[in-house]
């Protein structure tokens, strides 16, 4: 689900994951999880997405680069995406 003023795309099943960016894939991830296993690198806040009208893609700023979501041959119900520099 998509919330317009945070920019953030939550899991509507778990509303506590948000949909983040770490070196180059996209994870569905709880960034409040307290476990101790998780990369120190890995997102701690809820990133912004952004729809480009005239593209038709989600696009993400990552260390102010503008990232696009990409998702590689005939999308499928579950499929990897990547995160790559437009």
């Amino acid at each position: 689900m998509y919330d317009e003023k945070k920019g953030a795309i939550t899991s509507v099943a778990y509303p506590k994951y948000s949909l983040s960016s770490y070196q180059g894939w996209l994870y569905l991830s709880n960034i409040k999880s307290k476990n101790k296993r998780i990369v120190k690198e890995f997102p701690k806040t809820v990133q912004k997405f952004f729809f480009d009208d005239k593209t038709s893609a989600l696009t993400t700023l990552i260390d102010g680069v503008e990232n696009r979501v990409a998702i590689w041959g005939q999308p499928k119900l579950w499929e990897w995406a990547e995160v790559a520099t437009s």
